[in-house]
């Protein structure tokens, strides 16, 4: 579980995700495994907001 802050638009945790750092593309095709916002959880985080999010299809210690 890692967290975040959703800067613009909003966090929906039925669409895949794409990691970019620096401006490239370093992973993509992921999906939520589990989205909390107040550790309770949730299908969707709005613009500035913070949460906790876990990813499928990544490993345990992968450093993004």
């Amino acid at each position: 579980m890692a967290g975040a802050r959703v800067h613009d638009g909003e966090l929906d945790a039925s669409l895949k995700f794409r990691i970019i750092r620096e401006g490239e593309c370093i992973i993509e095709g992921l999906t939520i495994h589990s989205l909390k916002k107040f550790k309770k959880d949730a299908k969707k985080v709005e613009k500035g907001h913070e949460c906790g999010i876990s990813l499928n299809g990544l490993r345990n210690g992968v450093e993004l």
